[in-house]
């Protein structure tokens, strides 16, 4: 910081200025020259006295200041520490405990909410400093700690502003805003922070503590993952025009109004004009070596920020934004050639999501610095044809005017992943998508079964796409038939594959879901058995119909349409599954149907005969017999 030249607070207790006299003629006498000299030693002596007292402290003064809602001044206190301003005793600050004004926010910060998904700002406090007269290009120069009890998606937030004699506002100078994880600072979903402004550090995670008597009953309290303080952070920022202005502070509560949040401040001092200098002018540009994107593919991005002013370096802590693309999730970033960077986002985080990276390396002219930016793909389906990836300047280059040539982003990055590239835009990139066009066909070597008998089907994962295979997890579903029990599922050589929601003899109707672990490659299916048994009792000439259903849907195969997919997903409601009875397709490659036979028929035997009717017949023939014999003799 150069010389100061206004304290807008922190000014001593009692501030006095001394006015420098005017030495007359002197006489020549030597009483005078004595009473000369001596004034003069005691002048020296008392000079000397004062330097070596150390300076007033310097006590927060908002004499002046305009407070709506809750304000005060207050010494170090619990969490917040002292600012590192020199000397210091006290900092301003302002809370949403104590508070029941409404609609305080700026009309920015309500624009930017509204694009990000919605404005649930309930109350909140701000005040605003007297006005002040500065030239163009003195540095306006801070300090600020935000601390909040509310975590857990509760976004509370804070803000600086510059604002003009009219209450316009000319520049947001910094946002916080609790995140579960991540840095609160700058502020998700917050306006963009216009060029010139610079945060040290330039992201803020939060830190664990909430113990501060602003917040009032929430002194202490923590409420889910994100509560806590960001410590001091340092804002200075060079005034773009002479003019008269006004410094404002102010915090708000998101969706209710408990669970308190607050922001202390300090050291708000107006440094010297500088005398220009050149600036640097970094471009961002990326790259990626992918032609085409598969599902669950990796995709790195190089980016890259290019100085393009001779003989001036860019002195690090350069900011932009990066927004996970349609149809991704983000992987990684890594830094390249000794590049320090990072970004605020962990890994995992979902597409739409605004990762800010921030190079803190130097970018010298030539030198550019590069990252790469990973996502994964995944499982594209329905299959979009193109994903773009954007960057976003939060720190927009001087001379980059947000409409015209070179080439910058037209907007702050959007609460959306884009669906298009700006022309001639080196930091878009937009790269079609292919997927691999899996059919899925079975059969089973019998195509008749008797009771107590066991099915293997052969289930078979076709990639029918040129180039590059489906390089795993390909997901389906086989239903246990009806009249059936499921008994074991083996893949074949050359696949990995797993089966869950299936163990040894459950009943029919029973969903199996098998993802295909291994590559899918053009030419080479993936093969498994699916094994079965019939029940012991069949019915005669009844239909035992094995169907696949598509979890993931192959390119081009929609529901109603061909190629031949699956035209329902499985049958099943409330966790309860019907086996289906007949294939519903014609030529559907993933059902096959197999006919039940009732059970072979038994060599005849005769009935056994009763042995009293078999007597009976013989007493009669025998008498029968006598008869004859005696009226033979009687002849």
């Amino acid at each position: 910081m150069n010389n100061i030249q206004i304290n807008l607070f922190n000014l001593p207790e009692n501030d006095s200025s001394i006015t420098n006299g005017h030495l007359s003629s002197l006489p020549k006498s030597r009483i005078t020259r004595f009473l000369y000299h001596y004034l003069l030693l005691a002048f020296c002596c008392g000079f000397l006295l004062i330097a070596l007292i150390p300076p007033p402290a310097l006590a927060m003064d908002l004499a002046g200041w305009t407070c709506t809602g809750s304000c005060g001044t207050l010494g170090a206190d619990g969490t917040v520490t002292l600012s590192p301003v020199a000397g210091t005793t006290s900092y301003g600050w302002v809370s949403t405990s104590g508070s029941n004004k409404y609609g305080l926010a700026p009309a920015s910060i309500k624009a930017s909410l509204a694009a990000a998904g919605g404005d649930k700002t309930t109350n909140g406090s701000k005040i605003a400093s007297e006005f002040f007269t500065a030239n163009a290009g003195a540095t306006l120069d801070f300090y600020f700690n935000y601390v909040s009890s509310d975590g857990a998606g509760m976004a509370d937030y804070a803000w600086a502003r510059l604002l003009d004699d009219a209450g316009n506002e000319k520049a947001m100078l910094f946002t916080s805003r609790t995140k579960s994880s991540g840095a609160t600072v700058p502020g998700q979903g917050m306006p963009p922070l216009p060029p010139g402004v610079t945060l040290t550090p330039a992201s803020a995670p939060i830190l664990a503590g909430t113990v501060w008597s602003p917040l009032g009953s929430s002194s202490g309290d923590c409420f889910g993952s994100g509560c806590g303080h960001t410590g001091w952070v340092h804002v200075t920022y060079p005034l773009p025009a002479t003019g008269t202005y006004q410094l404002e502070f102010g915090v708000a509560n998101w969706s209710d109004a408990s669970l308190h949040s607050g922001l202390a401040f300090d050291g708000a001092t107006l440094g010297q004009d500088v005398p220009n200098q050149p600036s640097s002018v970094v471009m961002l540009s990326k790259t990626t070596a992918v032609a085409t994107l598969r599902a669950s593919t990796s995709i790195n991005y190089t980016l890259t920020a290019t100085n393009t002013t001779p003989d001036v370096t860019h002195t690090g802590d350069y900011v932009f934004y990066e927004v996970v693309p349609a149809h991704t999730i983000f992987t990684s970033l890594a830094p390249q050639g000794g590049i320090n960077a990072q970004t605020d986002c962990l890994g995992s985080e979902p597409a739409g999501t605004k990762c800010t990276i921030t190079i803190h390396s130097d970018i010298a002219y030539g030198t550019p610095a590069e990252v790469t930016f990973t996502v994964t793909t995944d499982n594209l389906q329905p299959g979009p044809t193109q994903i773009f990836n954007q960057l976003y300047y939060a720190i927009p280059p001087p001379g980059c005017a947000l409409t015209e040539t070179p080439v910058c982003n037209p907007e702050p990055p959007p609460s959306n992943p884009p669906t298009a590239c700006h022309t001639g835009d080196p930091a878009c990139t937009a790269w079609p998508t292919t997927l691999p066009n899996v059919v899925l066909s079975q059969s089973t070597p019998s195509a008749a079964v008797q009771p107590s008998t066991a099915i293997a089907y052969t289930l078979t994962a076709t990639d029918t796409t040129q180039g590059a295979p489906w390089t795993g997890g390909y997901t389906f579903y086989a239903m246990v038939p009806a009249d059936t029990t499921f008994t074991s599922f083996t893949p074949l050589s050359g696949t990995s594959a797993t089966i869950t929601g299936c163990t040894a003899g459950d009943p029919e109707g029973t969903l199996c879901t098998i993802t295909i672990t291994s590559a899918i490659a053009s030419g080479a299916p993936a093969q498994m058995t699916f094994t079965v048994t019939t029940l012991p009792t069949l019915p005669a000439n009844a239909s035992i119909i094995n169907q696949l259903y598509y979890a993931t849907l192959p390119e081009g195969c929609s529901l109603t349409g061909t190629p031949v997919c699956n035209p329902e997903p499985p049958p099943c409601s409330g966790g309860i599954c019907t086996p289906p009875r007949e294939c519903p397709a014609v030529g559907d490659p993933g059902c096959v149907s197999n006919i039940t036979l009732a059970p072979p028929a038994s060599p005849s035997v005769p009935a056994p005969v009763d042995s009293r009717w078999m007597l009976t017949l013989l007493a009669l023939m025998v008498a029968a017999g006598a008869g004859y014999a005696t009226r033979r003799r009687q002849g």
